[in-house]
């Protein structure tokens, strides 16, 4: 895990993915969606990886079908904040 990022910096970098995807409440990613993206912003994929366990424990994300990753509907409230802030 990188130090220069917070356990809620790096949930929303994961955020950051979905937002990409144009995902909605209940849209599933799977990790190959995180580990191609990762780069492309200069972020390691493990920070990706650690961001969407800690969003799980903040409600943002939940474990989807076939080991993909769901975005909540919690989550899915906190990508707006994310696109206005950058």
């Amino acid at each position: 895990m990188n130090e220069r990022f917070s356990p809620d910096d790096m949930a929303r970098m994961a955020l950051a993915v979905f937002r990409h995807f144009g995902s909605r409440p209940k849209d599933s990613l799977r990790a190959d969606n995180f580990e191609t993206f990762a780069p492309r912003r200069g972020w390691a994929p493990e920070d990706l990886m650690a961001g969407i366990e800690h969003g799980k424990v903040l409600g943002w994300f939940e474990d989807g079908p076939n080991e993909s990753v769901r975005l909540t509907n919690v989550g899915f409230v906190q990508i707006e904040p994310t696109t206005t802030s950058r």
